[in-house]
C-alpha cells in the first residue's frame, strides 16, 4: 500500500505539537528543579541573641576558669617557696641543738674563772673563753641567739621556770639566776632558758 503524503498544513500542525510537547517537558523539568530547592531560611532574632548571650557567657566562664587556675597556681608557688625559706632557715636546728650542750659546759669551766687563784687553771680557762667566742660566733651566723635573762621578767615562751627564790629587791617573777642558757634560731625559740625566779 503507497504510503500517503502529507500535506503543508498536516506537516505545521505536527511541528507545533512537537514543539508544545518540548515545552511542556521543559517546564516539568524546571519545576522539578525548583522543587527541590530548599526553604529560605527562617532567622529568628530572639534564638540568634539567646545563642550569641551563651557563648559570651561560656566564653567569660571560660576566662575566669583560666584565672582562677592561674591565682590558684601563683598561690601555690607562694606556698612552695614559702616552705623551701622555712626548711632553709630551721633545716640545722637539730646540730645546734646537739652544739648547745658543749657550749654549756663551756659556760660551767668559765663561770669557775673567779672561784681560782691558780694561774695555770686560769690560763686553761682563757683557752676556753676564746673556743667559747668562735663557737658563738659560728652559731651567730647560722641566725642562733642566746636569750638574755636575768633581770627580765618571767616569759613562758622564753623561759622554763625550776623553781622561786627569795630575793630582796626584786619583783616577783622577775628571773634572778640562770641555769641553763636558752636559745632562738632565726626568731624561733629553740631551747628555752632554764630560769630561778623572784618570790
Amino acid at each position: 500500500m503507497a504510503k500517503k503524503k502529507k500535506t503543508k498544513t498536516e506537516t505545521e500542525n505536527e511541528t507545533i505539537v512537537n514543539e508544545d510537547s518540548q515545552a511542556s517537558e521543559e517546564a516539568s523539568e524546571n519545576n522539578s528543579v525548583e522543587g527541590d530547592m530548599p526553604e529560605p531560611l527562617e532567622l529568628d532574632m530572639d534564638q540568634l541573641q539567646a545563642a550569641i548571650n551563651d557563648a559570651k557567657s561560656t566564653q567569660q566562664n571560660s576566662k575566669d576558669e583560666v584565672l582562677r587556675v592561674r591565682a590558684e597556681f601563683e598561690n601555690f608557688k607562694r606556698r612552695k617557696e614559702q616552705e623551701k625559706e622555712e626548711f632553709m632557715k630551721y633545716a640545722n636546728e637539730k646540730v645546734i641543738l646537739e652544739i648547745l650542750p658543749a657550749l654549756d659546759s663551756f659556760d660551767m669551766a668559765i663561770a669557775q674563772a673567779d672561784s681560782t687563784d691558780n694561774k695555770d687553771v686560769k690560763n686553761v680557762i682563757v683557752g676556753f673563753q676564746y673556743i667559747h667566742q668562735q663557737l658563738t660566733s659560728a652559731l651567730e651566723k647560722q641566725g642562733v641567739t642566746r636569750i638574755e635573762s636575768l633581770g627580765k621578767e618571767f616569759d613562758p615562751k622564753l623561759h622554763q621556770a625550776m623553781g622561786k627564790e627569795a630575793v630582796e629587791g626584786k619583783e616577783k617573777d622577775t628571773v634572778v639566776k640562770q641555769l641553763q642558757a636558752g636559745y632562738s634560731l632565726n626568731g624561733r625559740v629553740i631551747r628555752p632558758a632554764m630560769v630561778m625566779l623572784a618570790e
